[in-house]
Parts: C-alpha cells; structure tokens; sequence
C-alpha cells in the first residue's frame, strides 16, 4: 500500500510541478507584455509653443492640425552590430507646426553592450544620457526629374532640448524628443526620407557610421505606398492645447 501511495505521491508532484512550470513562465511573459509598454509620457504630445501657435491657426481655420503617422519596415535596429538596441514608437510628423515628435527606447542590455562595444571601465547608470538622437533629412532639390537621386540636400536637426523628458520602466529607458523645423511645405524642396541617428556621446563623429539608424518617413511610401494614417488628438492633447492657446 505505502508504494502505492509514494506512486501516487510522486506523480502528483510531477504534475503540480509542470504546472508551477508551464504556469509561471506564462507567468513571467505576460508580465514582460505588459511592463514593456511605454509609459504615458512617451505616447503622449509635448506640448510647446510652435504646437499652440499651429493648433491656434488650424482652430481659426475651422480645421484640425495636419499630423499623420507613417508606418516603416522596422523599428528596431536590426543590423549586426547594433541588433535590437535601440527602438522608436509614436513618430509623429506635425505639418502645420514643421515638427516631429518620437519616442527613443533602449534596454539595460543596451547598456552592457555599450561598455563592450567601447571598452568602458565602469557600467554607466541608467539614470545618465548616454546618446545623442538627432534626425538625418533629406530634401529633393529636383522634384521634377524623375529618377534623380544626386540633387539631394541633407539637413541634420537636433532635438528641442527643453521639451526631452526621460523616463525608465522595467527593463527599458525612454526619452521623448521634439524636433523642430521639419519643413515638410517648402515649394521645390519636398522631403524625401528622414532618418533617425544615434550616436555615443563621448563618440559623435558625424562623418561615421551612427551608431544605430533607423527610418521613419519615406516620401515613396505617403505618394505610391499609402502608407500614412492621420493622427488625431486625444482628449487630453486637445485640452493642454486649448488651455494654452
């Protein structure tokens, strides 16, 4: 009878512990999904003066503000070198106020690797700025000709510092910038792709390889692919607005 009993016993605890297994790392990925959500912060707009002054026009014109979204191939680097560093989430080109606004994400493994990739003495805290995020433009200076790809004009644009918010949840580091003067309006000069660089701060070098890059409009796609979705206002976007406007 006792080995019978120690039978059942021991397949009983096999059991529990599969399903202690099974359960906890189902466990363990549900809450990787929902802590690597960005914090409320990042998805939101920032909310400055060239913003207001846009929504004022648009307002006095019966219209909203002109903002859309544009889907990419990625958005994460995929490359070698930089495989899943860095990522970007809620890129959002302002027409009206000749702007885009993003979210930058990196994980602490990001980190790790930026002390073997540089041969760092010490691991830099999460807490530090580690990179510098700038927008690589391009403009076609001939529109008309097709197939011309030599007329270009590339036009590197830094963040608004005053309007970068930090932020860290889990795993994962955020900062929210806002760029300024993305003209996407001037006659004969239309955008042709925009990119997204990331450079070391102790490594800006501008005439080198970023980093990592990553795309986030292509003119191709919004004229032949279709591929922008206009964004629309939250209710509390909407409300900052007004209250300042």
């Amino acid at each position: 009878m006792s080995k019978v009993n120690g039978g059942k016993i021991a397949k009983y605890t096999f059991k529990a512990l599969a399903y202690l297994l099974v359960f906890g790392t189902i466990g363990i990925l549900l809450g990787r999904i929902f802590t690597s959500g960005a914090p409320a912060d990042m998805k939101a707009l920032q909310i400055n003066s060239r913003l207001v002054e846009a929504y004022r026009t648009a307002q006095a014109e019966g219209r909203e503000l002109d903002m859309f979204t544009q889907e990419q191939p990625t958005t994460i680097t995929t490359a070698d070198h930089n495989y899943s560093y860095f990522s970007v989430s809620n890129v959002v080109f302002i027409r009206d106020a000749a702007q885009v606004q993003l979210a930058f994400r990196y994980n602490n493994s990001t980190i790790r690797h930026l002390v073997e990739d540089y041969g760092l003495s010490e691991m830099p805290s999460r807490d530090m700025d580690l990179y510098e995020v700038t927008l690589w433009v391009a403009y076609d200076l001939t529109p008309d000709v097709a197939g011309d790809n030599e007329n270009v004009e590339y036009v590197r644009i830094r963040p608004t510092d005053s309007e970068t918010t930090a932020a860290q949840k889990s795993l994962y580091n955020y900062r929210k910038f806002t760029f300024d003067g993305v003209d996407f309006s001037m006659a004969g000069k239309p955008i042709l792709t925009i990119y997204m660089d990331v450079y070391y701060l102790e490594d800006i070098d501008y005439e080198k390889e970023p980093y990592g890059t990553l795309p986030l409009y292509q003119r191709i796609y919004e004229t032949e692919g279709g591929l922008n979705k206009p964004y629309e206002l939250t209710g509390q976007e909407r409300k900052a607005l007004e209250s300042q406007a």
